[in-house]
């Protein structure tokens, strides 16, 4: 199966420089894979009493492809870095091939396309984000592919937000509106639910 499947679903973003590799063109990205050095070659370092950065032997910022593999040496992770920072596509795979995740970098933090898929294909989540943060209209599933959550976002901040059942059924308990309410986080796995509630966008509690 393609590991880099289309689903119309989703629209990426291009990159803003035209000049960044790009995973999501076919050629870049087999290139990035006979290219990528194993990230746990390069080193991450406290720099500049402020940032992170991946350093290479000479304790220099590393700019190039990486990659990480699983035990049966299938890909498991590959992204850009540039200037030691994570840089535009980083994809990730489950062990068995199939895509685990698609997300955007700017400068080390999360910018633009947050897409991630459970190890039977069905979306997990839907998103976007802004200088770190979550941002704009975000959806999450369960892995039966029923509508978990749907929320809108500023900047980190939870502006809106509805929450479904693990059979659909909308939970009438769980409302956010204008960045005040509360909502109920439902667990697949058997764990207690939990409450987490919103004041002025934050989570107080």
């Amino acid at each position: 199966m393609n590991s880099l499947r289309v689903l119309p679903l989703f629209l990426f973003i291009n990159l803003s420089s035209c000049s960044l590799p790009d995973l999501n063109d076919l050629e870049t990205f087999k290139e990035a894979k006979q290219k990528a050095v194993s990230l746990s070659t390069i080193n991450k370092e406290f720099k500049y009493g402020m940032v992170w950065l991946y350093v290479d032997e000479n304790n220099e910022s590393y700019t190039g492809w990486v990659k990480e593999t699983h035990s049966n040496h299938s890909i498991k992770k590959l992204g850009y870095l540039k200037n030691g920072q994570k840089e535009g596509v980083w994809m990730d795979w489950y062990k068995n091939g199939l895509q685990e995740s698609k997300i955007m970098w700017h400068q080390g933090r999360l910018s633009g396309d947050y897409l991630l898929w459970f190890i039977n294909e069905n979306p997990h989540v839907i998103g976007q984000t802004l200088d770190g943060e979550m941002d704009g209209e975000w959806k999450e599933y369960y892995s039966n592919g029923n509508l978990q959550a749907h929320s809108f976002n500023d900047l980190g901040k939870c502006i809106s937000k509805k929450i479904w059942r693990i059979n659909g059924e909308l939970c009438t308990e769980s409302n956010v509106v204008n960045g005040n309410g509360q909502y109920i986080q439902y667990k697949e796995n058997g764990e207690m639910p939990r409450t987490r509630t919103y004041k002025d966008g934050v989570e107080i509690k």
